[in-house]
């Protein structure tokens, strides 16, 4: 928890690299976080545009956390109302992502890509930091626009980073920059692969299901025509019969 808070503190100092250092060590001490970061990396990398919600969600509650604790430290508020402007943050946040999709794929492309910015160039400088969130922030925006394709993009490079690097130190290999590199760019690459296979089939079903509706709607047209020239030709052999007794009659 001290060093949680510790974390916190220099976040809010805006010391991401001695942060990213942090993480790493704790990488390198235990088992744990890197597993964790490894199956998260995995899950972003493949299905980052089918679970954008609950990635939404989760970024959410991390990012309204993180401004309510910035707020709250700025305020000079005490560790109760400090926890409070962080699950308040985090609820909001939360919602805001995982209900409106746009603003979700906003704040989960916006956070992924800075955050892999802080972690590949780990800056040591408050002009740095500003322009890894404004690289961040651009991306963020061009994916709120186009979503599906930058989404998927997006997710399996920085899901591929993560799961990459994470399963470098798992194994050891981290030593090696190139094999850690090589891990990472194949695990983006089949993650665009398999992203864009599953949007492929989804769009696939739509259009199938969209086809079959026209279908039934045409034939319950064409059933609605023939009952309609049936009813007719009833009626005009109904007339007919009417006047022929007429006729007859007359006769």
């Amino acid at each position: 928890m001290d060093e949680l808070m510790s974390m916190m503190y220099q976040l809010a100092d805006g010391e991401t690299a001695q942060v990213v250092q942090s993480i790493q060590e704790t990488m390198q001490v235990s088992i744990v976080p890197a597993v964790v970061a490894a199956v998260l990396g995995l899950v972003i990398c493949f299905f980052g545009l089918k679970l954008i919600r609950i990635l939404a969600a989760i970024t959410g509650v991390c990012l309204g956390a993180g401004a309510g604790l910035a707020l709250s430290f700025a305020f000079g508020l005490q560790e109760a109302a400090v926890l409070a402007a962080a699950a308040v943050g985090a609820v909001l946040f939360a919602c805001l992502g995982a209900i409106l999709r746009r603003v979700g794929g906003f704040l989960f492309i916006w956070v992924l890509t800075a955050g892999a910015l802080e972690w590949i160039l780990m800056p040591g400088t408050l002009s740095f930091h500003l322009i890894c969130l404004g690289v961040g922030l651009v991306l963020a925006v061009i994916a709120a626009i186009l979503m599906d394709p930058i989404i998927i993009v997006f997710s399996s490079i920085g899901g591929g980073i993560m799961s990459g690097v994470a399963v470098s130190a798992l194994t050891g290999l981290d030593l090696n920059i190139l094999i850690t590199y090589g891990t990472c760019a194949v695990l983006a690459i089949l993650g665009m692969v398999v992203q864009f296979m599953m949007k492929s089939r989804e769009v696939g079903k739509k259009e199938k299901r969209f086809s079959e509706a026209v279908k039934e709607e045409k034939s319950v047209e064409t059933e609605v025509e023939k009952a309609r020239m049936l009813l007719d030709d009833d009626l005009t052999d109904l007339d007919d019969g009417e006047e022929t007794e007429n006729n007859t009659e007359e006769k």
